[in-house]
């Protein structure tokens, strides 16, 4: 096969495999505020593509953003917070592709601690919880290793048998 030929071979497998990912459903991020004392939730997210703008989000209500990941798992959506409690400016990787790339529906609760993700995957009806700690807080108190390639300490896991409906109505704020 000639060099050319070669060439358009190889673009055409790319654009085959780009179009079958957007076949694919799109990932949905659920993010609910449940701070203490009923704070309203001041947040901006964006990825190096997309700038979802800035939000407001009232004690308990959410807020959903939904795209499809990169087909290289290098997709990352990252927001700032802040809230009236702590006028400290708080990050976290609300997305990371290698982190979440099972995670078709991730729904995240906002709390002061920091993020905690509930994900339901599919067809179980099982609730798998994390939570995390702020980005801007892994330098103080030290990466724990989860055992994937993700940078983001984890804190605890927890593990709920639940119902299907009760994963689908979004964040949970216990």
């Amino acid at each position: 096969m000639s060099p050319l030929g070669r060439v358009v071979l190889l673009l055409t497998t790319l654009m085959l495999l780009m179009s079958l990912s957007e076949c694919d459903p799109p990932t949905t991020v659920h993010i609910t505020d449940c701070l203490s004392n009923k704070q309203w939730l001041n947040f901006h997210c964006k990825s190096k593509n997309d700038d979802l703008g800035s939000r407001v989000l009232a004690p308990t209500n959410s807020y959903q953003f939904s795209f499809h990941p990169n087909l290289w798992a290098t997709t990352l959506f990252y927001c700032s917070m802040y809230w009236q409690g702590d006028k400290k400016l708080h990050w976290f990787n609300i997305f990371e592709a290698q982190r979440d790339i099972t995670c078709t529906n991730c729904f995240w609760s906002i709390k002061d601690t920091g993020p905690c993700k509930s994900m339901q995957e599919e067809d179980v009806l099982q609730l798998h919880s994390y939570s995390y700690i702020w980005n801007d807080q892994l330098g103080k108190l030290g990466s724990v290793a989860d055992g994937t390639a993700s940078s983001t300490a984890r804190r605890g896991v927890t593990w709920w048998m639940a119902r299907s409906s009760v994963a689908r109505r979004g964040g949970h704020c216990g």
